[in-house]
């Protein structure tokens, strides 16, 4: 009998003969945990279900309709790669700044910022080159979870006080959430709770939790360095036992993150402990130990670490775990959505998410605590985590995270090593990519990204368009990484690039600024200037379009054969099964691989897939492109709103039995060609244009009532088998 308040209830189950059932309706976002069990007549004891428990994930439906810009404050406006040349969170709001800027992303379809992380940077410990250490170094070593880095506002100034400029940037910040929120713009926090920078400060926030701990910290300041007031927050190198099994006994005695050992130790940050648990690495094991244990299947979590009096080691790791689990809650405060808020107002006020840097590192029952107290403040709130493993890795986080920041970009966007596009070829490549998900993460959500600030760019940045076109098509969360929609490359983009595991990704420890590229983008190299009317068309169409964003889907094929067009990817795309297209969304999405070459062929819709999609033959049909290309300044912008199969349009018979014509053009090589064959996605809506039944005698008037001085007449309707309403012309005299 578990209490009325506590985390589990225990709720009865109904049946006879061994059969027992029961549904239950969950009425608040979060993450769930489901397990059962069952006494025999003659029992004393229970016998619980065995394995791990049911994991139930209920998101809001935000994170289905988000696409994604991941953003770096200080390079994605800079005008090069300096201090003095670093970009602020005010130019984000600029919305005539020519670059990058609420108003530009949200006329590309763009509705959710992804940050990386906004705090003040680590000082100590930054990595080095060359003789110097990186400036102003990675953001991913976070000095203080709730603070905005000082550097990030234009009124920073070097002879006022930390506090001071500090207190500046939160006001940036927060200004930019509210200008979002008026704009209906998401945006998403970054932030690696599995590590920190080695001056991490306690903060604020922390003072509070430290001293409910227990902690005598009458004389700890919020500035204090977490390492001199409290090394049990971190793991312990193995000075004080086994490495990162139990908590650090010294300052010398701190673990480098992450607890793994098959790719390296960031020398930047130090691992927090959070307690042991199954996918824990101790020790200093081999590379193929380390995955042979994060990829373990159960599911345990040693709850005596966090037991114990106050000041005990139990105490403190309770604070580490409420000291993240503050993240969310202090941000939405701090960003206009107070505690206590209204749905209403939660459903729009504040930041929206969060993206797990590294969320795979730490223990599930963790990220379910914190996603239940986050969802408590805001229902609506969207949890990503990266977890790049695939596999048993990150189909755990699949388990309680709404969307999968997983390893797709390798096999979809993957390049070479030297900027060569290494899969995802073929139209039977993107689709294995697709299918593999569906079947690893069921209706789990993924981010569709081709590539991040971790992997390199295109030589080609017409390849990232694709299978931005091709993502777009799909369930997720497209994604464009700051600088693609420019044209951003494999070299000579960005100011400054760094080698990562052999990758030249754009430098985001250091000052960088994307200036080369738009001085390419101004001399409209490899045509970048119709990139941005490029992505808007995908961008838009998919915000307009439900059946784009949703997991109804179908690959097509060619007429007559069984295997996919290699250089077309086609697949239908529908709202609601077995609905009339008038009203459901349906979609045919289409996109050519080959950017070289113009493409054509007919689809064939077989008869399954047409009764899916609501196709009648006694109907008629028309399509429109919701992804035309409009031109870089609008110059054509009725291209979305003309119907592409004539007047009339085809009837369903003609549909089913002779499939879909396609023609996508390659990228043309001059401006005056973007004009008549642009390289742009199809994605023809479905409409039904059949004329309305005419009505052609009077309808025979059932009732007519006279009250206080008005008439209300009810006549018999005609009622059209599509939800199509004929118009009817009333004439009335006294």
């Amino acid at each position: 009998p578990y209490p009325s308040a506590g985390y589990f209830q225990a709720i009865p189950l109904s049946g006879t003969g061994g059969t027992y059932t029961i549904t239950l309706n969950a009425t608040k976002t979060g993450a769930y945990r489901l397990t059962g069990r069952y006494k025999i007549t003659g029992q004393n004891t229970w016998t619980w279900f065995s394995g791990r428990d049911h994991a139930i994930t209920v998101a809001p439906k935000l994170a289905r309709n988000m696409s994604v810009y991941e953003i770096n404050v200080f390079n994605v406006n800079a005008t090069g790669p300096s201090f003095a040349q670093r970009s602020t969170l005010e130019s984000l709001s600029n919305t005539s700044n020519g670059r990058v800027n609420l108003a530009s992303l949200r006329n590309m379809g763009i509705n959710t910022f992804w940050f990386q992380p906004i705090h003040p940077n680590g000082i100590e410990g930054r990595e080095v080159f060359n003789g110097a250490a990186y400036d102003p170094g990675s953001p991913y070593a976070v000095k203080n979870f709730f603070e905005v880095n000082e550097l990030m506002t234009t009124a920073y100034n070097g002879s006022s006080s930390t506090t001071a400029n500090r207190t500046a940037s939160m006001q940036a910040f927060s200004s930019f959430v509210a200008d979002a929120d008026a704009r209906g713009m998401n945006v998403i926090l970054d932030a690696p709770f599995n590590h920190t920078a080695w001056d991490c400060e306690v903060s604020s926030q922390g003072l509070s939790l430290f001293s409910e701990a227990g902690l005598n910290t009458s004389n700890w300041n919020a500035s204090d360095k977490i390492k001199d007031r409290e090394v049990r927050f971190y793991s312990s190198a193995g000075a004080a036992g086994t490495a990162y099994s139990v908590p650090a006994n010294s300052a010398t005695d701190i673990a480098s993150a992450p607890d793994r050992n098959d790719f390296g130790k960031w020398a930047d940050v130090k691992d927090v402990f959070f307690g042991r648990y199954t996918t824990l690495v101790t020790g200093f094991p081999t590379a193929d130990s380390s995955r042979a244990t994060v990829a373990l299947e159960t599911d345990q979590m040693t709850w005596d670490d966090l037991k114990g009096a106050a000041g005990s080691n139990g105490a403190v790791t309770r604070a580490v775990w409420k000291y993240f689990a503050r993240y969310v809650p202090y941000w939405l405060e701090k960003t206009g959505l107070p505690a206590g808020s209204s749905k209403a107002d939660q459903a729009y006020k504040g930041i929206d998410g969060l993206r797990a840097d590294f969320g795979q590192g730490m223990p599930p029952q963790f990220w379910e605590y914190v996603i239940n107290v986050a969802r408590t403040h805001k229902w609506s709130f969207v949890f990503m985590t990266e977890s790049l493993d695939g596999g048993a890795v990150t189909y755990r986080s699949n388990r309680h995270f709404d969307i999968l920041n997983e390893n797709i970009v390798y096999p979809w966007g993957g390049n070479a090593g030297n900027g060569s596009v290494r899969s995802a070829i073929t139209t039977t490549a993107h689709r294995t990519i697709f299918e593999d998900r569906r079947s690893s993460y069921g209706q789990g959500l993924v981010l569709l990204n081709n590539t991040s600030h971790d992997e390199e760019g295109y030589h080609d940045p017409w390849q990232a368009f694709i299978r931005y076109a091709v993502g777009s098509t799909m369930d997720g969360a497209p994604m464009v990484m700051y600088g693609q929609e420019i044209g951003t490359a494999f070299n000579l983009s960005f100011s400054a690039y760094e080698n990562n595991f052999g990758k030249n990704i754009p430098h985001f420890k250091a000052w960088n600024s994307m200036q080369p590229q738009w001085a390419a983008w101004a001399a409209n190299s490899l045509g970048s200037k119709n990139l941005i009317p490029a992505y808007a068309g995908a961008g838009k169409a998919r915000e307009f379009s439900p059946a784009l964003r949703s997991s109804s889907r179908w690959f097509l094929n060619p007429n007559g054969s069984t295997s996919a067009d290699p250089n077309i990817f086609a697949v239908a795309k529908y709202e609601q099964a077995n609905a009339s297209p008038a009203t459901q969304d349906v979609v045919f999405g289409f996109v050519n691989l080959d950017r070289t070459t113009a493409r054509q062929n007919t689809f064939a819709i077989p008869s399954g897939l047409g009764t899916l999609l609501g196709i009648k033959s006694g109907r008629n049909y028309n399509v429109r492109n919701i992804a035309a290309y409009l031109g870089p300044n609008n110059e054509y912008p009725d291209r979305r709103d003309k119907f592409l199969w004539g007047n009339n349009g085809l009837s369903g018979a003609t549909i089913l039995s002779g499939g879909i014509y396609v023609s996508l053009p390659a990228v043309p090589s001059t401006d005056s060609a973007w004009g008549s064959a642009p390289f742009e996605p199809q994605y023809l809506k479905l409409y039904d244009v059949t004329p309305p039944p005419a009505v052609t005698t009077t309808p025979t008037i059932s009732s007519s009532i006279t009250a206080n001085g008005t008439t209300t007449v009810t006549w018999n309707a005609v009622n059209d088998p599509e939800g199509l309403t004929p118009t009817y012309r009333v004439t009335a005299s006294n």
